[in-house]
């Protein structure tokens, strides 16, 4: 599916379908934001055929397994991000992209972070977003535009901005997520509960952490880019509302940091009570046995 979001006379124009969006194409004036969701092999031939992008980022667009990045072409600059949730490891991946962060109070060994990647392509006036399924950070940013359609009119660097604020704004439930089962983990620990069980728990954690580390750094080495680098489509006023976006990566790297070494922390308690366990085990009992008296 295609849709087209564009500014008529300061009203937001939305087209759906194929056909009425390359009926559209031609005559766009201003600013327009196509929406490729699970798109069709035609559909994804429109992005050559009549939007001019190069083959090897549609190809990145195929393959979906990309790390976040940023490249530059002659017109455009082609951008991967990853849009990231938590999600109890018994529910269907896909789906729980669309849902809220579980509870804190389940049990960490049944959490699963989950990504899907983002392809988005910048030119002066126009955004191509690209993606497998629905996409909630995109569904809130259609509801921005369709709520403010001046959003449409302040240039495509800043719908990037909007995409970008808001994809990295639902990391943060999930760190925090994080921070409160690291603490009861670390209650467990002291108060002697089933060792095994913390271990698996703080294990299934340190995965889950590394996993959100891995889309983190990326991320914001691509938008570091964007900062530090002369792009066409990107204005000088945009610049601080990237830069916000980078702040926001930088303290959820820290925050990653600092995580991390809470954990190892616990892991470490958690060993040495094993230990201390199994030490006590080893000591055997001494009976004493009182000497006989002498006769």
């Amino acid at each position: 599916m295609i849709v087209l979001r564009s500014l008529d006379e300061g009203r937001l124009r939305v087209l759906e379908g194929v056909e009425a969006v390359e009926a559209a194409l031609d005559g766009l004036r201003g600013l327009a934001w196509l929406d490729f969701v699970d798109p069709t092999e035609h559909e994804l031939h429109l992005l050559e055929e009549r939007l001019g992008f190069h083959p090897l980022s549609i190809e990145d667009v195929i393959h979906a397994r990309q790390r976040p990045k940023v490249e530059e072409y002659e017109d455009y600059f082609f951008l991967t991000v990853h849009e990231v949730n938590c999600h109890p490891g018994a529910a269907e991946a896909e789906e729980s992209l669309n849902a809220e962060p579980p509870s804190a109070s389940l049990r960490p060994r049944s959490l699963r972070v989950v990504s899907r990647q983002v392809s988005v392509f910048v030119r002066d006036s126009l955004l191509v977003t690209v993606h497998d399924r629905e996409s909630q950070t995109l569904r809130q940013v259609a509801a921005a535009c369709a709520n403010r359609p001046s959003s449409l009119s302040r240039g495509a660097d800043y719908l990037l901005y909007l995409l970008l604020d808001t994809m990295v704004d639902r990391y943060f439930p999930i760190i925090e997520m994080f921070d409160e089962q690291i603490d009861r983990c670390e209650r467990r620990a002291l108060s002697h509960s089933t060792r095994r069980n913390v271990l698996e728990d703080l294990f299934a954690l340190r995965r889950a952490l590394i996993y959100l580390r891995k889309v983190v750094a990326p991320t914001r080495n691509a938008i570091g880019t964007l900062l530090t680098r002369t792009f066409p489509a990107i204005q000088t006023e945009t610049l601080p509302y990237l830069r916000d976006v980078n702040d926001h990566l930088i303290r959820i790297h820290e925050i990653l940091e600092t995580q991390r070494d809470l954990l190892a922390v616990a892991d470490m308690l958690v060993r040495k009570s094993v230990e201390g366990a199994i030490e006590s085990r080893q000591i055997l009992p001494v009976r004493f046995v009182p000497l006989a008296g002498g006769h």
